[in-house]
């Protein structure tokens, strides 16, 4: 039996206990019964918030087979669960100061999927690699946790060693690593690659990456763009937008919707300014939220004469919402998606951006090289 199997048995047993007996024996408590009673609690209240915050209207009994800590992931692929550390690091990542060993992945199979390594990193002095996969982190399994609650086990809010259970791919051996956190740079930056080619790297989709953009790439013509969309940490849905104008005429019925209640709304995208450029979007398993969102609004109008566009790199993982964070009483928090955004149709986003060319993993150490062939022979 699964330690997520017994604890909703615990917790199922907990309810009756309490259903049966909380009239006299929580009045007449002793301190085992309170903390049963707290555990409870906190249980009802995450049901009751998610119940009243989550998108479209859930049936618990048929959507939390287990206890709290696993109820989120049987939502969607970003909803999750943050114990009082985790939403304190979440709380960090928002603001842009979160530590982390260098690594960037998404959940494949259960586990943490390794899909990048920042350059002399801890991670990648460590010989972590593109493809190995992580199963466990604080000695805690990531079996089927959701992915936030995964990927915020690797961060935190000041130096740390976290110590990480790996398989890694090329040995087909698990090893245990320890690996120190440190913060990195996440800024949006141009650099220049020759022949008129330029290397757009986007890891955040908030203000000052919009900003940066429009300045660096205004009244500029007949640009080579290589736009690398593969180490996401955070941004915002205006911001969004405004790189949108940025990148991509107006035209009629180009909208994206934001499916929550019942309902939708549209959002207008692009401009009548928008530059013109002929560009390659790379992109992989953790070109995720609004950086995926973009690479699919690439996608749509990869077609268009005024900014052919080439998609290389591997799927990303799909599914993209905006996400609200709810604080609990204890310091926890929950992560809900509040809306599924959609463009012409759903399984466009919620299987993932297919890249016009799949790459193997060796394939992304000459990355740059191949996105430069791609632009010369157009």
């Amino acid at each position: 039996m699964s330690r997520l199997t017994k604890l909703f048995y615990l917790t199922v047993a907990l309810f009756v206990l309490f259903y049966f007996t909380a009239g006299k024996k929580f009045f007449t408590s002793t301190p085992e019964n309170k903390k049963d009673y707290q555990y409870l609690a906190l249980f009802s209240e995450i049901v009751s918030r998610t119940k009243i915050e989550y998108f479209e209207a859930i049936k618990p009994g048929e959507k939390f087979p287990g206890a709290y800590t696993a109820v989120l992931g049987h939502l969607d692929k970003v909803s999750a669960y943050l114990d009082a550390r985790q939403t304190q690091v979440y709380d960090c990542y928002r603001k842009g100061n979160s530590y982390h060993p260098g690594i960037y992945g998404a959940k494949l199979a259960n586990y943490f999927y390794i899909s990048g390594v920042v350059k002399d990193s801890p991670a990648g002095k460590a010989g972590l690699k593109p493809g190995d996969i992580i199963k466990s982190i604080r000695e805690q399994s990531l079996y089927n946790l959701p992915f936030y609650q995964m990927y915020f086990s690797l961060l935190s809010d000041k130096p740390e060693n976290i110590d990480i259970s790996v398989y890694k791919k090329r040995s087909k051996n698990i090893e245990k690593i320890s690996l120190h956190t440190r913060l990195f740079e996440s800024k949006t930056r141009i650099r220049e690659m020759g022949n008129n080619i330029l290397v757009v790297e986007i890891p955040k989709i908030d203000e000052e990456s919009a900003a940066y953009l429009l300045k660096n790439l205004k009244d500029k013509e007949n640009l080579k763009l290589i736009i690398d969309l593969r180490h996401y940490t955070g941004g915002n849905f205006q911001s969004l937008l405004e790189i949108a104008s940025i990148f991509f005429k107006d035209s009629p019925g180009f909208t994206i919707r934001l499916k929550k209640k019942k309902e939708e709304g549209k959002f207008p995208v692009g401009s009548d300014t928008a530059l013109g450029y002929r560009a390659v979007i790379i992109i992989n398993k953790s070109t995720i939220m609004y950086g995926e969102l973009l690479a699919a609004l690439f996608k749509l109008n990869q077609q268009d004469n005024n900014h052919p566009t080439t998609i290389i790199g591997r799927k990303t993982p799909g599914f993209i919402s905006q996400v609200k964070q709810i604080g609990m009483k204890d310091g926890s928090s929950i992560l809900l998606s509040e809306g599924f955004f959609l463009i012409k149709d759903e399984k466009t986003l919620e299987s993932g951006i297919k890249p016009d060319i799949e790459l193997k993993l060796e394939e992304f150490d000459h990355l740059f090289e191949r996105g430069t062939a791609i632009l010369n022979e157009g």
